[in-house]
């Protein structure tokens, strides 16, 4: 059940994304994005970047292992009682800065 896509447009991959069960990938801007949209990710590289993804249980590094892919895949899909904490904020600073700026004028 892999199907095989030309390059996607950002707003193309968001779709596939949020409407994904499970995310692979050795994108660091996809993993974020992944956990952005409460999905399990399995990272394909040997580290990370968003170590905090990792240590929220959100994500896994396995690097190319073969057995590392499938016991990360089959843990997400058997695992509904994943948290997704706002640990990279709320959303909502550019509306802070926005207030900032208008309150300083």
């Amino acid at each position: 059940q892999v199907i095989l896509l030309e390059p996607l447009s950002f707003l193309q991959m968001l779709l596939l994304e949020k409407n994904a069960k499970l995310i692979m990938t050795d994108s660091g801007g996809v993993q974020k994005e992944a956990y952005f949209l409460n999905k399990p990710a399995v990272v394909l590289r040997s580290e990370t970047e968003w170590v905090e993804i990792v240590e929220e249980g959100a994500a896994r590094v396995v690097n190319a292992n073969k057995k590392a892919i499938i016991d990360a895949a089959d843990y997400f899909i058997g695992n509904k009682n994943i948290n997704y904490p706002n640990i990279f904020g709320d959303g909502k600073s550019s509306e802070f800065i926005c207030k900032m700026i208008v309150d300083n004028l």
